[in-house]
């Protein structure tokens, strides 16, 4: 169906391990005795070849999973209106488990959390059994 991995992040973890080895190399260095220059001018070429990158490669790592997580969302709401669609409409909470290969419980809390945006209003039939039944769903074009 869909896969929850990290996303493809490589970039930016290349450049968090480039810039901490360039700051390592920087602190490795402390412990010689650095003429004044030469400390300044590590300082610099480590600011510029360690901290910058490894600050915009960790900034673009949490960007880029921000954005998998919500397209993640996106493809399971995706995923579950396809299946409503499928079965007139409706949904319980164990189709939509079995479908996402989650917990029962994890499932109802997905299906609520649609509910709440209004993809989905709920039913509960005499015998108790919750149906989710999908808003704006017109059986006969299916």
């Amino acid at each position: 169906m869909f896969s929850e991995q990290n996303p493809p992040v490589s970039g930016s973890l290349a450049l968090i391990i480039f810039g901490s080895v360039i700051i390592a190399g920087f602190f490795a260095s402390l412990g010689k005795e650095p003429q004044f220059y030469d400390f300044w001018d590590n300082l610099f070429y480590t600011t510029v070849f360690g901290f910058l990158p490894a600050s915009f490669g960790t900034y673009h790592y949490f960007k880029g999973r921000k954005k998998q997580q919500i397209l993640i969302a996106d493809m399971k709401e995706y995923h579950l209106i396809k299946l409503a669609s499928e079965k007139q409409g409706t949904l319980t909470a164990i189709d939509v488990a079995i479908h996402l290969k989650t917990s029962h419980q994890n499932a109802k809390a997905i299906l609520n959390q649609l509910q709440n945006q209004g993809v989905f209003s709920i039913k509960v039939h005499e015998d108790g059994v919750v149906v989710y039944h999908l808003n704006d769903f017109l059986p006969e074009r299916h």
